[in-house]
């Protein structure tokens, strides 16, 4: 198993292989058997000797920048896809998941900016929470339009009314049995919010 000994002289990490102390060349053991410890950084002194490179510190996330670009983001792409859905009648809900996959990206650029590539849980739950507001804030807007239109032929889109939540409610949990393409666009987007964050950033750390 790979580590490194203390000396007891210095106080200095060497490898286990090594029978004396890289820096002040006294015997391993002399004064007493000193123990290993598993996964140790090497100082960049003794990584030199060793002929190791030196361990370097990860940077943590940017999480503030990612909760107020990832918001910001979110809002932008709802707007868009409520002007899509009920702007020029297309998509019926189909745009769903490119938001939460937009959302991610943007939450994953924001947090990572400036070399941040250490695996955070917040991010992928920064984004999930984003996109779940964002589908949610969306498809109320897209039913209360709906809604609206069928009491008002040729509702445009920037006249906003907003449905009761009881209504809206109603009609989301019909496309359980109307629409079941609608609903499952919507954990696609939960879906895709988690596992792009995830899966980009661990593979990064692992790298």
């Amino acid at each position: 198993m790979g580590g490194y000994w203390i000396c007891d002289q210095c106080n200095s990490l060497n490898d286990q292989n090594n029978g004396r102390c890289y820096k002040c060349h006294v015997k391993r053991g002399e004064a007493k058997p000193q123990p290993v410890i598993p996964g140790a950084k090497v100082p960049p002194a003794a990584s030199r000797e060793l002929g190791q490179p030196p361990a370097t510190a990860v940077r943590e996330p940017n999480l503030t920048l990612a909760v107020l670009i990832g918001a910001a983001a979110a809002v932008f792409f709802t707007a868009g896809w409520y002007w899509f859905e009920a702007g020029i009648k297309f998509g019926q809900g189909r745009a769903a998941w490119l938001v939460g996959l937009l959302i991610a990206a943007t939450v994953v650029v924001a947090g990572t900016v400036g070399g941040r590539r250490r695996v955070s849980f917040m991010l992928p739950v920064i984004s999930v929470a984003l996109t779940t507001a964002a589908v949610t804030a969306g498809e109320y807007l897209i039913i209360s339009h709906a809604l609206a239109a069928a009491d008002v032929v040729g509702l445009p889109a920037s006249t906003i009314r907003l449905a009761s939540i009881d209504s809206v409610t109603k009609v989301a949990l019909a496309y359980l049995s109307t629409d079941p393409l609608r609903p499952l666009l919507w954990a696609l987007a939960v879906a895709a919010a988690w596992l792009l964050p995830w899966g980009l950033l661990a593979g990064s750390d692992d790298a």
